[in-house]
């Protein structure tokens, strides 16, 4: 199942190259239970260690991110069961559930030295909430047999669960008194006053209150 979804990942992206190899990956494993294959596949040296995503050169935009992130982790939930299958290692679906993605807990956003403002931006969010949603959708899509489906929904941003949990984070945004940009790629300018002179800066989700918590530079 996670083979064919990276399959329909690779024919809704329109590589019609890495969608041959892994769909002889899925030969493979369909005529002789060979995982052995795809491992060799997107080693260090295989072939898919070759493919790069053929996206907008700014990579924190929304959409090249999320095919970034939603890339790498159906490959690692691939090569992951490869590996648990050679070692005769069995694996169910909560085992996968408790081991497969981590949230954070931590924001970055950035602080203008300038100014001294303090600003997370849609991006920011995007690749705070992204990883997570990605690894709940594929371990949901291979426990109810809609991968395919969930897929899709994550490389379109039509998962419900992407707007809910972007106006989560950006009432604990307005909640923390920092200032919200609705940039879609990191500038490095200051949404304040214009300055070039940002730094990245870290905001840790506070356990206690609706806010996040500026970590010192």
């Amino acid at each position: 199942m996670t083979l064919q979804g990276l399959y329909r990942f690779f024919t809704e992206y329109g590589d019609k190259k890495y969608s041959l190899i892994t769909k002889e990956c899925i030969d493979r494993w369909q005529k002789n239970k060979d995982a052995a294959f795809f491992s060799e596949k997107v080693s260090k040296n295989g072939e898919m260690a070759e493919f790069s995503l053929k996206c907008s050169e700014r990579i924190s935009d929304e959409r090249s991110y999320t095919a970034f992130q939603l890339f790498g982790a159906l490959v690692s939930m691939a090569a992951q069961l490869a590996v648990f299958i050679n070692q005769k290692f069995r694996v169910d679906i909560d085992f996968i559930r408790r081991n497969f993605g981590r949230p954070t807990e931590v924001i970055n956003g950035t602080f203008c030295r300038g100014c001294g403002a303090d600003s997370i931006s849609s991006a920011d969010i995007a690749e705070y909430i992204l990883p997570t949603v990605i690894a709940e959708r594929i371990v949901d899509g291979l426990e109810n047999n809609t991968l395919e489906k969930n897929i899709v929904s994550v490389m379109e941003l039509t998962a419900p669960e992407i707007e809910l949990r972007r106006n989560s984070v950006k009432q604990r945004i307005e909640n923390s008194k920092i200032l919200f940009s609705e940039v879609r790629w990191h500038d490095g300018l200051c949404p304040v006053c214009g300055s070039g002179d940002t730094k990245t800066r870290r905001f840790l989700k506070s356990l206690n209150k609706n806010i996040f918590i500026p970590l010192k530079i």
